[in-house]
């Protein structure tokens, strides 16, 4: 068995993409008779439905209301009992008929697109012989229910013209049809009360054909070709999800190929800055050699801050890691900023003060201490002679400043540092340029965490970096 092509169409894709086919290249003399697409069968089915529950109301009502009045005879009033039963079950049997055929079928068969009509017939002819049955020279309740009874199969009837334009009005005329020339005959019905009956039920049927309902036809006659390209894009995008995670599975293997590799690389130049500094420092009083071992450990230091910037910047531009979210104490970031660069700024020369706060976030903890790590290796390289740390408070926000009295940033320059493997022109004061990795790093990592990271600078003064989070990640800023 086939399998369906979506929940709303009982049929295959091949067979909905072939009946769309069909339609595309048939005329509009066939469209008038019956539309095939699903938009057009699913209004069809909607309007059957509320067409067989008036007609079940009309019928059940008219029936009780005549038992009780007796203005036609029992038999005759049995016998059409039986009749209007017949024809529901005929009208049922025909439904199935009708919408168990794939679209296709009923686009290549005359017999399909004719049994609408001939349900029509049947039913013109049964309501025909009831009019002049039930409304008689005086006007009972069954007469007025059938009257009612006749605007409520109307209205099904009105919502089923663009799915079958010819059979519906052939209903349509055929009922009120046969009403009015019922009335004419009657005395007691005046002309002129018939001509307003008639120029009332005109307008109501025009306004629901016209105004609502030839609206929709033209997106009814596409409603397959919509359905099979909404199908077609949700197949590509299927593709691409799965190229995609394809993509992404590849890229985690290699990174993570490519991290135990630099892990184990990165431990073998943790012992080769061991063992230079321990060779610098064992060299007592000769200069001439000790200057260049101790360059040396500065390069290879250097190159494990650099594998570490790149590795960092390639995942998040692989992988797109969301943060992990926990509640953090900015001060132990502070603290461990403080350990780990107390060494290079007494090497340095350099001062480095960081203000105790109580800020307590919602954040990484990894991201942020990076983020903080990136921007005071920074403030170390240009000539800085002292850093200041500190985070307060602002309107609707806590921001974390980096301050530093180095050379400053040029302003043609400030837009271009958060750039990845921008270098600036300057020098370091070890005659080194920076490898333009680290405050790439600062803003994606900023960037990940929702918060945003501006520069300020003074060119031969110095300059502040600032990260603004959120009051929105913030527990407690006292």
């Amino acid at each position: 068995m086939t399998e369906q092509f979506s929940d709303q169409h009982p049929f295959s894709r091949t067979q909905i993409e072939e009946g769309a086919a069909l339609v595309a290249d048939e005329t509009k003399r066939k469209r008038w008779w019956s539309g095939v697409t699903m938009g057009y069968r699913r209004l069809a089915q909607r309007q059957y439905m509320a067409n067989q529950l008036a007609y079940v109301a009309i019928v059940s009502t008219v029936f009780v209301a005549e038992f009780f009045e007796q203005d036609v005879s029992r038999l005759w009033l049995h016998v059409w009992l039986s009749i209007a039963i017949a024809m529901f079950v005929l009208r049922l049997a025909t439904y199935r008929k009708i919408f168990g055929a794939a679209p296709a079928q009923i686009a290549r068969s005359w017999t399909f697109r004719s049994m609408p009509a001939a349900m029509v017939v049947t039913a013109a002819a049964f309501w025909g012989v009831s009019t002049f049955l039930f409304i008689g020279p005086a006007l009972h309740l069954s007469a007025l229910l059938m009257i009612v009874g006749y605007l409520a199969l109307s209205i099904p009837m009105v919502g089923m013209f663009p799915s079958v334009p010819i059979p519906s009005s052939l209903y349509l005329a055929t009922l009120w049809g046969t009403v009015f020339v019922r009335l004419l005959q009657l005395p007691s019905v005046p002309l002129f009360m018939v001509g307003l009956l008639a120029i009332l039920v005109a307008t109501t049927l025009w306004a629901g054909v016209f105004v609502p309902i030839l609206q929709v036809r033209a997106h009814l006659d596409r409603s397959d070709k919509v359905d099979l390209l909404v199908a077609q894009l949700q197949d590509a995008n299927r593709s691409l999800e799965a190229m995609q995670n394809e993509l992404m599975g590849t890229n985690r293997k290699r990174l993570t190929f490519f991290a135990a590799a630099s892990h184990d690389f990165r431990q073998r130049l943790h012992a080769m800055k061991l063992m230079t500094d321990t060779t610098a420092t064992g060299l007592q009083g000769d200069d001439a050699v000790r200057q260049p071992i101790r360059r040396l450990s500065a390069e290879v230091e250097n190159l494990e801050r650099y594998m570490s910037d790149v590795l960092d910047f390639a995942r998040i531009e692989a992988l797109d890691e969301k943060p992990q979210v926990r509640i953090v104490d900015l001060q132990r970031l502070f603290h461990a900023l403080d350990l780990q660069f107390e060494g290079a700024a007494q090497q340095q020369g350099v001062a480095i003060k960081i203000r105790e706060t109580h800020v307590v976030l919602e954040t990484d903890s990894a991201m942020l201490q990076r983020v903080l790590e990136n921007l005071l290796s920074n403030a170390l390289k240009f000539r800085a002679t002292r850093v200041l740390v500190a985070a307060r408070r602002a309107p609707g926000e806590v921001v974390i400043e980096v301050w530093d009295n180095g050379a400053g940033i040029e302003e043609e320059y400030r837009a271009k540092i958060f750039e990845a493997f921008h270098q600036d022109l300057r020098v370091e004061p070890n005659g080194r340029r920076g490898v333009g990795i680290g405050l790439a790093v600062v803003r994606r990592f900023v960037d990940s965490l929702g918060y945003r990271v501006t520069v300020a600078s003074n060119p031969g003064r110095g300059s502040v970096f600032r990260v603004h989070v959120p009051d929105s990640v913030v527990l407690s800023a006292i």
